[in-house]
């Protein structure tokens, strides 16, 4: 686990959330195009037939690159949740689910625990990255 891997747990939800949209949209997509023909009776006139269906080769490759995206992004998400859970203090725990989780800034993280400073978080974040030998997140 790395700092720019915990810094982009916010991104990673955010790419997960866009992916399934996109998956959705994708499978909603009709392709239109018109064919020409003539009446089946008698007067025969030639006429033009609008038709709809999907390009299921098109959707299928694209769903597939969405589904792996969304998989890869997905799996670095669990190694985050994972680190954080691995955590065996419980404030430094909660101090990193707020910060990376929820997206918390130092000083609203700092105030739920009765500081008025911002870096007391902050501190106790990098004193936790420090025990374990990892380079500091600003």
């Amino acid at each position: 686990m790395d700092k720019e891997t915990l810094k982009n747990y916010a991104d990673l939800k955010y790419e997960i959330h866009r992916i399934e949209k996109r998956i959705e949209k994708l499978q909603k997509n009709m392709v239109h195009d018109s064919v020409t023909g003539s009446n089946p009776e008698f007067p025969y006139q030639h006429m033009s037939i609008p038709i709809e269906g999907i390009d299921a080769d098109r959707i299928e490759k694209l769903s597939s690159i969405l589904h792996k995206r969304k998989e890869k992004a997905e799996l670095q998400r669990l190694e985050i949740e994972e680190f954080i859970a691995d955590i065996p203090d419980c404030r430094t725990r909660m101090i990193f689910e707020d910060r990376y989780v929820h997206d918390k800034s130092w000083l609203s993280i700092s105030r739920k625990w009765g500081s008025r400073n911002e870096s007391y978080a902050r501190m106790i974040h990098d004193r936790y990255l420090d025990k374990i030998n990892m380079p500091r997140c600003l």
